[in-house]
């Protein structure tokens, strides 16, 4: 399992290279488009590739993630996750809703208090340290990769 960050402020979900490589996970496709992130600057996208996500027990669905270059070991859900549901997280829950299956789970916080993707608080910047812990707090889990499904299957 897998932890990921869901952004609601970022448009394609992201994967860093690092944790691609990690994973095992074939670019599918070379990209040489370049993103603007929310801190303003640019970050070329080195490729795209396919992740199946896994909601509960009886539902995964594939999401491509955008890969970019980074030493950290990121993945990052963003709004394209909507086009397959609903995640509704209203008073600190968790509340997805895909093709009428339905998981519930808690934040582990108050989302209101939670610090953006950058690990800046709404006050302060904050240094790398507190991204890490941010980094920490399970959002979502994922599920193995397809070539992990496959390894498993044998």
């Amino acid at each position: 399992m897998i932890r990921a960050l869901v952004d609601t402020g970022a448009g394609p979900s992201v994967i860093t290279n690092e944790l691609r490589k990690e994973l095992n996970i074939p670019i599918m496709k070379k990209s040489d488009v370049v993103l603007t992130i929310a801190d303003g600057n640019s970050i070329a996208l080195l490729g795209r590739v396919e992740i199946r996500i896994e909601i509960d027990e009886n539902l995964e669905i594939p999401l491509e993630f955008e890969v970019i270059n980074s030493r950290r070991k990121d993945l990052i859900l963003g709004t394209d996750l909507l086009r397959y549901g609903i995640i509704n997280m209203k008073e600190g829950k968790k509340n997805v809703e895909f093709e009428e299956s339905e998981n519930r789970g808690e934040f582990n916080e108050d989302p209101k208090n939670m610090d953006d993707i950058d690990g800046n608080s709404s006050e302060e910047s904050e240094g790398e340290d507190e991204y890490e812990e941010m980094e920490k707090e399970e959002l979502l889990s994922i599920v193995k990769t397809d070539r992990e499904k496959r390894d498993g299957e044998k």
